[in-house]
């Protein structure tokens, strides 16, 4: 290993701001493509699924911020999929497209705008230190329960369900780390960390535990140690991942399960 080209790497990691996407994608995502994203700065192009969550984000952001009413929701959700949302995969047992189409109405129907809850705070920009590192990220929604007084961190999610309880885990260090921000502009951590499951219209929710936050603590710290003596990336060997969802899929390098060292990606 080229020692020089390992401190440059490193410096390079040191001098970073972490979020939990940048985290994430070096975990569970594609290694490669994590590089060209983070430490080339290749961004890539999106895919279908990102691009409807990004307007579902957006449309109950604005609902919330008053800029856009109840009666407006729907045509607003069909115009932006119809501008903004990209082919999606084939799939031999359901058509994409209209599933997803009818799922993101269907809940823009029954929405009703958490009438139990006091809003605190909408997509506030959130920046903590844990460990000598900063880390960013965005909270969706900040609320307090107007029955019992309590704070809970709301996070909207298209995905239909979590594979695992250990999936739900891994999405779970996002909203712990918010609980840090939220203690800290507050006083208080959260009694609940919910996901809006929007698509299925269902919430997954977690009683906040303060034993859990410190595993969470503990995943960023070891991620990054981890990252910063990366030596390989390899390209996913996750057909669908790889051919749908990573960035950087149609990158000239990108071959699936290719394994790709420090110093063949490296550009001074």
């Amino acid at each position: 290993m080229d020692a020089e080209i390992k401190r440059k790497y490193q410096e390079k990691v040191d001098n970073m701001r972490w979020s939990f996407s940048r985290i994430n994608s070096f975990q569970s995502g594609c290694k490669f493509c994590w590089f060209q994203n983070y430490i080339i700065k290749e961004r890539g192009e999106g895919n279908a699924f990102s691009e409807y969550g990004s307007l579902m984000h957006d449309i109950l952001e604005r609902y919330f911020k008053g800029e856009l009413l109840p009666f407006e929701l729907e045509s607003e959700f069909t115009d932006g999929f119809i501008e903004n949302v990209g082919d999606f995969p084939p799939n031999k047992f359901v058509d994409l497209r209209e599933n997803y189409f009818n799922q993101g109405i269907k809940y823009l129907k029954e929405f009703d705008g958490y009438p139990d809850y006091e809003i605190l705070e909408i997509e506030p920009e959130i920046l903590i230190n844990v460990g000598g590192y900063d880390f960013i990220g965005y909270i969706d929604l900040l609320v307090k329960n107007k029955n019992n007084g309590k704070i809970i961190v709301i996070d909207h999610k298209s995905k239909a369900k979590f594979k695992s309880k250990e999936e739900l885990r891994e999405y779970a260090h996002q909203l712990y780390l918010y609980a840090i921000w939220v203690y800290e502009k507050y006083g208080e951590y959260p009694s609940l960390l919910k996901f809006n499951m929007f698509r299925k219209q269902t919430e997954k929710t977690i009683i906040f535990k303060e034993s859990e936050l410190e595993k969470s603590k503990k995943w960023m710290l070891d991620s990054i140690a981890e990252i910063r003596e990366c030596e390989q990336f390899p390209v996913t060997s996750d057909e669908f991942f790889g051919t749908e969802l990573c960035n950087n899929r149609d990158h000239i390098l990108h071959e699936l399960g290719e394994v790709y060292t420090l110093e063949e990606l490296w550009e001074d």
